[in-house]
């Protein structure tokens, strides 16, 4: 195109010079002058063509390279949140059955005290009542025992619960962000330096 262009400039001022017979001066220099805004007006075109197809292609670059990371970031995060579930349920299930037996002896030692109750209404012998507070004295460590025992691991079971749902409203405003600076460059960017920054 721009040969053909110079070309049909070139047999322009050719013919105006043969045909006029006259070497005008200011002819030639209109043409000159048309001719070099057009060279400029080309390499202009040439060089933001270049610059945008080099932008496009770093972005296509930028957005691959990125890529296996984010993957591999959100294989990690799925591999933990399926770790957190199954201790959690472990966990419940755990203290579920502490607390079902701790209720059982519980209440086995209520039906105790109830029959020793009867039995010494009944009798009324110091037998029975020496046997009522040996089982009272045998039996409230053991309450006591089994207080401070469960107590970790209901706090263990509050704690982890507490931790479950701040890492999963982070994780889960982590991947929004990702997901959304995966369709713009200028939101990848401020994404990374933001995940740089809080793995510092």
């Amino acid at each position: 195109m721009v040969q053909s262009r110079t070309l049909y400039l070139q047999r322009t001022v050719g013919t105006d010079v043969h045909e006029d017979g006259k070497n005008d001066a200011t002819a030639i220099t209109e043409v000159a002058k048309r001719l070099d805004e057009l060279e400029g007006f080309v390499a202009n075109q040439e060089s933001n063509g270049k610059a945008t197809g080099n932008a496009g292609q770093l972005k296509v670059e930028v957005r691959n390279s990125l890529q296996p990371d984010l993957d591999a970031l959100n294989r990690a995060v799925r591999r933990y949140e399926k770790r957190m579930v199954a201790l959690t349920m472990q966990t419940e299930s755990r203290l579920q059955e502490l607390e079902s037996r701790m209720s059982d002896a519980i209440t086995l030692a209520a039906a105790a005290e109830r029959s020793s109750n009867q039995s010494r209404s009944r009798r009324g012998s110091s037998a029975f009542v020496l046997l009522d507070w040996a089982s009272a004295v045998f039996l409230l460590p053991l309450q006591a025992g089994w207080a401070v025992v469960s107590f970790p691991a209901k706090l263990a079971s509050m704690f982890m619960g507490i931790v479950e749902n701040y890492v999963g409203s982070k994780v889960r405003r982590e991947m929004k962000t990702a997901g959304r600076s995966s369709s713009g460059h200028g939101r990848k960017s401020n994404a990374s330096s933001r995940m740089a920054k809080k793995a510092m």
